[in-house]
């Protein structure tokens, strides 16, 4: 399966090694003002929808607008949202937004609802403060015509 970065493909990998069956960018958000967001990763068994997006991308590609679409969506999921990195082997978990209260923006309490999720044996390392994209490197695949057409509406 062809995915839009290597984190995405190391978080992909991380899931299978785990046992989780994920659908990759199956769903998209359409908010009330038409703005469309498709995150990238849904796992069906916890509820759980995954964007995997590196420390240092997450306040420039993660905007208010897209906060607000997942606040919007994720009350008819009824799911827990995350922002992820995958910078090596093991996530590190930065955001979360659990649809029954708010977002936990600090990565202790986000780490701590990932874990409790996916009930790991094994704790996640805390996440890095420092960023770690390195933006050279990063290169976005375009969508293909038959991924858009198969993406789920909500």
């Amino acid at each position: 399966m062809p995915f839009r970065s290597e984190n995405e493909k190391r978080f992909a990998s991380w899931l299978k090694r785990n046992g989780f069956i994920y659908q990759y960018e199956k769903l998209q958000f359409v908010s009330k003002r038409g703005r469309t967001y498709t995150p990238d990763f849904y796992i069906d068994e916890q509820k759980v929808i995954i964007e995997i997006k590196p420390l240092s991308l997450i306040p420039k590609e993660f905007d208010q607008g897209k906060r607000r679409i997942v606040e919007e969506q994720l009350k008819k999921y009824q799911s827990m949202f995350f922002i992820v990195d995958m910078p090596a082997n093991t996530p590190e978990v930065y955001k979360a937004f659990d649809g029954y209260s708010d977002w936990l923006d600090t990565p202790d309490k986000a780490k701590a609802l990932f874990e409790k999720i996916f009930n790991l044996s094994t704790p996640l390392p805390s996440p890095r403060s420092q960023p770690n994209a390195n933006l050279e490197r990063i290169r976005y695949r375009p969508t293909t015509q038959d991924e858009r057409d198969n993406l789920s509406f909500a």
